[in-house]
């Protein structure tokens, strides 16, 4: 893939303000923003406010997310740092900046704007303009972040925010439209993603996202069939859901981060522990709060 001279412009425009702080700021915005939030917006609004919507906008995010490791398993594409000469644009390690894998799209401001522009599309009305505000903005954010960091080109994130754009336009009109047979066209993308798996060109982040969308839908199948909760409760109750969501949730992902190279950075213990993190957010905490509050 062709890169311009005005990408690298870009790319040392930011790269004349790189210091400690700023180094340290992105840091936090790529990982705050990234999976961290993402997870804990889709569980809060499943959980807390609207069953529904929190299916629908969490169906988006997974949707995009398995897009992405498909595009850059294709596409190839090498990240700036890795071009002869242009090894200074990198300003953290890889443990810090979360760079693996090819570079376009960008991961972080795809998966991103999945997830935050689907809330935007689902909570549009004029009581929500300021919050709207801060996602679009914090998108936009953690595309900067990419850049300064050295680790996208302009392209990469510019088509990485559009790509989800669209995407979660489309899957939203989608899911509305079929209303009651959803599960249908979440089983028929399931299937869609499912041959990807068999190939390591897509990479561990690419089973990070798959096993996240499975593990979601087999949630949403049971949930319905055996659970059925309600977000209409006590704001007593809702924080309290919070509380035993952030545990079961939390201590899942523990698991995956804290266990052995060797076992963590295998490919199918990597897709077994997030669909169990899905898993657990979609089914198993609402079946607790469903015990707790009966």
């Amino acid at each position: 893939m062709l890169t311009s001279s005005f990408e690298w412009k870009i790319l040392d425009f930011f790269d004349q303000f790189k210091c400690e702080f700023l180094n340290k700021f992105f840091q936090y915005v790529s990982e705050i923003f990234g999976i961290v939030s993402i997870i804990l917006i889709l569980m809060l609004i499943y959980w807390c406010f609207s069953k529904e919507k929190g299916k629908m906008i969490a169906y988006n995010a997974f949707t995009v997310m398995c897009l992405n490791g498909v595009l850059k398993g294709f596409i190839n594409r090498k990240r700036p740092f890795e071009i002869e000469g242009k090894e200074y644009l990198r300003k953290l390690t890889l443990a810090e900046d979360g760079a693996s894998g090819s570079s376009f799209p960008s991961g972080h401001t795809m998966n991103s704007a999945g997830v935050y522009t689907g809330v935007v599309y689902f909570y549009h009305e004029r009581k929500h303009l300021i919050m709207d505000t801060i996602l679009i903005f914090i998108t936009f954010l953690v595309g900067i972040s990419r850049m300064y960091l050295g680790v996208h080109f302009f392209t990469d994130v510019f088509f990485g925010f559009l790509y989800a754009v669209i995407l979660v336009i489309i899957l939203s009109r989608l899911q509305s439209l079929l209303k009651n047979k959803r599960i249908l066209l979440y089983l028929i993308t399931l299937l869609i993603f499912l041959p990807f798996c068999f190939f390591k060109t897509f990479g561990r982040t690419y089973m990070k996202s798959y096993g996240m969308l499975f593990g979601f839908v087999l949630s949403v199948i049971l949930e319905e069939k055996y659970i059925n909760f309600d977000t209409n409760t006590t704001l007593k109750n809702k924080l309290i859901r919070v509380l035993i969501g952030a545990v079961v949730v939390g201590l899942t992902y523990l698991i995956y981060v804290v266990a052995p190279d060797a076992i963590h950075n295998n490919f199918i213990f990597t897709l077994i522990m997030h669909s169990l993190v899905a898993f657990n957010g979609f089914f198993v905490t609402p079946l607790i709060f469903k015990k707790i509050e009966k």
